[in-house]
């Protein structure tokens, strides 16, 4: 049975059901893909949203139309949804970087300015006075572990463990013995104090130190000859006999 020729649109199965003499993607059109509706169209009609500028947040997309029955793309369309909650808009120094949020709609995200708790700053950062402030290298000042980068603050200072320092005045006084006289021969600090390059506090054993060897400290009797005394030194030149006496002990 002859029918006539379909207009554009309708379904077709080749080319000369229709009108136009062109039946593509199941339906009547004068040319490509043919429609009624864009839903109808090929998935290549389609672009889905990109983030194209992750610092803005900015993004865009291409739909599918169906303009004179004819699948096409449209212009642009913004969609900022492509940029997510994993895209980094900003790195806000020793404030918390900043993040996209997934909206279709979005504008740049502003670092933070202040802080009122640690979650608020940069992970190599601290809330300090409501301002994030850098974590502190070894042997800088610190009053709690989460404002030093090794996250340790022990005795006012930052360091890996132990007693921490800047200079060695800063550590304890544990660290150090103070000098004895033992003999006026041999004297020796068992203890002297020390910040070592880890600016920690570590100990110096056995330095020499004869300060504790005072001037009323006998050094030698020297017999009929004005006895030698120390001089409180820390580290003194050898007392020197008398020449009568050097030529005495000669003969």
């Amino acid at each position: 049975m002859c029918v006539p020729d379909l207009a554009d649109s309708n379904v077709c199965d080749e080319d000369s059901d229709c009108v136009a003499s062109h039946c593509q993607n199941g339906r009547c059109c004068a040319g490509g893909d043919c429609c009624s509706a864009a839903n109808q169209c090929p998935a290549s009609c389609t672009t889905a949203p990109t983030c194209l500028s992750p610092g803005a947040c900015d993004g865009r997309r291409y739909d599918a139309t169906c303009n004179s029955f004819i699948c096409g793309t449209s212009a642009e369309i913004d969609d900022d949804s492509a940029c997510t909650v994993t895209t980094l808009a900003n790195s806000c120094g020793t404030y918390a970087d900043v993040f996209c949020n997934t909206q279709v709609s979005q504008s740049a995200p502003s670092c933070g300015t202040t802080c009122s708790t640690n979650a608020q700053c940069d992970a190599s950062a601290n809330c300090q006075g409501n301002l994030c402030v850098s974590d502190g290298a070894n042997g800088d000042a610190c009053s709690a572990n989460n404002q030093c980068t090794s996250n340790h603050c022990q005795n006012g200072f930052c360091c890996a463990s132990g007693d921490c320092c800047n200079v060695a005045a800063n550590c304890p006084a544990s660290y150090s013995n103070a000098a004895t006289c033992d003999t006026p021969r041999a004297v020796r600090a068992p203890a002297t104090t020390r910040c070592n390059a880890s600016k920690q506090c570590t100990t110096t054993a056995n330095v020499p130190d004869d300060s504790a060897c005072t001037v009323a400290t006998t050094a030698n009797v020297c017999g009929y000859y004005d006895d030698l005394s120390c001089t409180g030194a820390v580290q003194p030149e050898p007392a020197e006999l008398p020449d009568e006496l050097h030529q005495e002990l000669a003969v």
